[in-house]
């Protein structure tokens, strides 16, 4: 009788472990996620029989496959910025995309609760969120946030951030991502553009399901591109 409950205890544990990884990996972030159209099944296929991953090659074969573009955007899903990875001097790949990148979770945004002051790039408060429609240059859809003048958004000082490099993905610019709630910052959004003077921001996605969980929320704008927290 106590086999046949240790076997039960194992099953169940070993689900339990199985649905948590599963949870962790659909919980993407910017800007693989539904602000630019890209979900699992973009990367993995529909079904994980179809996924990349049982094939033969390198991961970086998958990341790729949209990372492509090598000069300056507009950008699209299957058409994402190119890099190269760390090669030897007889061009033998010394690493792979994901030795360096999470394509699925960024850790950094945690830090939040310990370096928020060097973390966030802006801040400021919500007054209301709407979908915008397409954006006519991207076709993609756009959502757009209004924020307060009281207070005031602000910017890292002794930067040089502003309105302008917040929407930047080129050059030497990384590229950044909205947290529209400090405390939910599962919801986060590349951003297009901030207009200063109507104090909107702009960014990739349908927020119409969304925006109610913004209203006066406090907002910040961080760093896109993470790399991971620790290299080996």
């Amino acid at each position: 009788m106590r086999t046949k409950a240790t076997a039960v205890i194992i099953i169940i544990g070993f689900i339990i472990t199985v649905i948590s990884c599963f949870i962790a990996i659909a919980a993407i972030d910017a800007p693989h996620n539904a602000s630019n159209n890209i979900s699992c099944g973009s990367c993995h296929g529909e079904t994980l029989m179809n996924s990349p991953f049982w094939g033969t090659g390198t991961y970086d074969q998958l990341c790729l496959s949209c990372h492509r573009r090598a000069t300056g955007g507009p950008y699209s899903q299957t058409d994402a910025p190119a890099v190269t990875t760390h090669y030897d001097s007889s061009g033998s790949a010394l690493a792979e995309c994901r030795d360096c990148h999470n394509p699925h979770y960024q850790r950094q945004k945690v830090y939040k609760n310990t370096d928020a002051s060097n973390l966030y790039l802006a801040t400021g408060k919500i007054t209301s969120c709407e979908y915008s429609g397409k954006d006519p240059l991207t076709n993609k859809d756009i959502s757009t946030f209004h924020y307060s003048d009281n207070p005031p958004i602000t910017y890292k000082s002794g930067t040089g951030w502003d309105a302008t490099k917040l929407s930047k993905k080129t050059e030497d610019y990384r590229g950044a991502i909205l947290f529209p709630h400090v405390n939910k910052l599962g919801y986060n959004y590349p951003i297009t553009a901030v207009n200063p003077t109507a104090k909107t921001i702009t960014v990739n996605g349908n927020l119409t399901t969304e925006c109610n969980l913004f209203s006066s929320a406090t907002f910040a704008v961080m760093y896109g591109q993470y790399i991971k927290d620790v290299l080996n």
